[in-house]
């Protein structure tokens, strides 16, 4: 289990399919903060599921079948839909704001807990494989590859989702491009509720 400041504890979930994978948090389709609640909601990267929606979330102690996927159009957030929920667990609040501006964060990835900054918001920014995050925000970050999806936490909350890691050459600079949940807050709402 890992505390999460400000809100009890959360365990990030892998989603994978056959030579692939990322990271992921379960949500209530409220986007509220919930103790001891199950649900089918996978907030993480759209880009994963670029080739194909099928995939499997493993989290502790479940495995469960992706069985929709819920692209925000513009950037790189997706909510995945398992095929039932997840066992009891507490789920962050998704932010309506903004990151601010210097804030410490968490990126709260399968691998482990990174601590990063952030840095600036940036209109977009653009992958060598064209995901596009729309807004963007830089952060110092020790994200690693398969950290794409993972929850972006200041003060326990969802802010942003994990998305380009700056490792031109395959040398990781410390710098990652995450997507800010607080734009997308509404359609997420409206995903969701379906």
């Amino acid at each position: 289990m890992r505390p999460i400041v400000g809100w009890g504890t959360m365990h990030p979930v892998r989603l994978t399919r056959r030579g692939s994978f990322c990271t992921g948090t379960l949500i209530a389709a409220d986007l509220t903060p919930r103790e001891q609640h199950r649900t089918r909601f996978v907030l993480t990267c759209a880009h994963f599921f670029r080739e194909s929606d099928e995939a499997h979330v493993r989290g502790r102690g479940f495995t469960r079948r992706v069985v929709a996927v819920h692209r925000v159009p513009g950037t790189d957030i997706a909510v995945a839909e398992m095929d039932r929920p997840a066992p009891p667990t507490t789920v962050p609040r998704v932010a309506r704001t903004p990151l601010p501006l210097g804030a410490r964060v968490l990126t709260d990835a399968a691998s482990g807990l990174r601590e990063g900054r952030a840095l600036l918001p940036l209109p977009f920014a653009l992958s060598r494989v064209s995901t596009l995050v729309r807004p963007a925000h830089l952060l110092r970050s020790g994200a690693i590859k398969g950290d794409s999806g993972a929850a972006v936490l200041h003060e326990g909350a969802v802010y942003a989702t994990q998305a380009l890691v700056f490792d031109p050459g395959g040398r990781n600079l410390g710098l990652a491009t995450v997507a800010p949940v607080a734009p997308y807050w509404h359609t997420l709402r409206c995903l969701l509720r379906r």
